[in-house]
């Protein structure tokens, strides 16, 4: 519960952020900084497949054991690094492709991308022990500079001031996962090598690429296909359907664990997959149900009268959300048990971006579009992981005696 809470302000300030500097910078400059921190979000919430890996690899080898982790938090930093040098070689390509004025946002966004890849390692190692005080912690600190620089400087530097705040953030979650979990024992050389093996790390990894890909790619193709202020308008639209996407995950990240150790020991104590399911559906429903009965009132409390035709989209993108939402936690739950279908969304991706491009006349279009492949792909996976749940093997039940007695001459 406390590192629901945690994710909850995480994902509620992160939403405040989002909400603020949508009024410093207005529709034009919020679009393409809306489209930078749909990147950010998608190369944080893609290398947590880093964190997923070590979560499952300590939760399956004993969480109270003690493990030598210093050889997996070099790896993490070394890639941090890679990370820096692939994100500035892309800088030039993806200013002119998000048609943006300065190369400066791009480069604080390579430094914010490799403080989120070098506190995964720490951070899935710790939740692998179930020692969810220290993430939550370094998660609400985090989240808080964020806020709190990010808005300042945005009013006085614009979409570098709020991308200076956003790196600044996430440098400090790095830190803290790393003194928390340098903490533990286990970690000087006195426990057995933590080693995450390549298959799980390889389909974490393209687990987690192809999900957050899949929620990034509409808001991303709007901003290349539509105008500046019709872009703006789908992002403040996408920022607040978030809320169905996020609510849902945060029981995801904090149910994994116990999934992943009940795939390990055969299915695990029972209510491991069907209750927090339920409460993951719960929020959803109530979540994206509330944004798609009020939409023009949410929008304009959130981002003012000028987003006020956003409203007609956040009805849409609820939808797509709240679907991408659940499928999150379907994948983890395929992701637990090592099956390839966790992969699914790259084929969602697939089909979504050849619609977009062949229709995309307006925002409402492109939304509708996301909605259906992602409804599509939340009923696919549902019927995997039905299949899951009913062991192979299972004998087939009684069947019930005749009414009356068969007698054989």
């Amino acid at each position: 519960m406390a590192f629901f809470a945690a994710l909850t302000y995480f994902n509620l300030s992160t939403f405040g952020f989002h909400v603020i500097v949508s009024r410093l910078l207005g529709p034009a400059r919020y679009g393409a900084l809306g489209a930078i921190l749909a990147l950010a979000a998608l190369s944080g919430n893609g290398t947590g497949a880093v964190s997923a890996a070590a979560t499952r690899a300590v939760a399956v080898g004993g969480a109270a054991r003690a493990w030598d982790t210093r050889r997996v938090r070099r790896v993490g930093l070394i890639a941090a690094g890679a990370a820096v040098v692939v994100v500035c070689a892309l800088a030039p390509l993806l200013e002119r492709y998000l048609h943006l004025t300065s190369p400066v946002p791009l480069l604080l966004f390579a430094l914010l991308a490799a403080a989120t890849l070098a506190g995964m390692v720490p951070r899935g190692i710790l939740l692998g022990r179930r020692r969810f005080a220290p993430v939550s912690a370094a998660l609400a600190c985090g989240v808080t500079t964020k806020l709190a620089v990010g808005a300042v400087l945005a009013h006085t530097a614009g979409i570098s001031g709020a991308m200076t705040g956003a790196a600044l953030g996430e440098c400090v979650t790095a830190v803290l996962c790393f003194r928390a979990e340098r903490a533990a024992p286990g970690n000087h050389g006195d426990g057995s090598e933590l080693s995450v093996p390549v298959r799980s790390f390889s389909l974490a990894t393209g687990a987690y690429w192809g999900f957050w890909l899949l929620t990034a790619t509409d808001t991303f193709l709007a901003r290349h296909l539509l105008g500046a202020t019709a872009s703006g308008l789908y992002v403040a639209a996408s920022t607040a359907a978030s809320i169905a996407l996020f609510l849902p995950n945060n029981i995801t990240l904090a149910a994994f664990p116990s999934l992943a150790g009940a795939a390990a020991d055969g299915g695990g104590p029972p209510g491991t997959f069907r209750r927090p399911f339920t409460a993951a559906a719960v929020l959803t429903v109530a979540a994206a149900g509330g944004l798609a009965l009020m939409p023009g009132l949410v929008v304009e409390v959130l981002f003012g009268s000028g987003f006020k035709h956003s409203a007609p989209l956040l009805v849409l993108l609820c939808v797509s959300n709240g679907s991408q939402g659940m499928v999150s936690f379907l994948m983890h739950h395929q992701l637990a048990h090592h099956k390839a279908t966790c992969l699914l969304p790259w084929v969602a991706i697939l089909v979504l971006v050849p619609v977009v491009y062949a229709a995309h006349s307006s925002g409402s279009q492109i939304a509708t579009e996301d909605v259906f492949v992602s409804a599509s792909l939340l009923g696919a996976m549902g019927l995997i992981s039905l299949r899951l749940l009913v062991p192979r093997g299972t004998p087939a039940p009684d069947v019930a005696p005749l009414p009356f007695e068969v007698v054989a001459e």
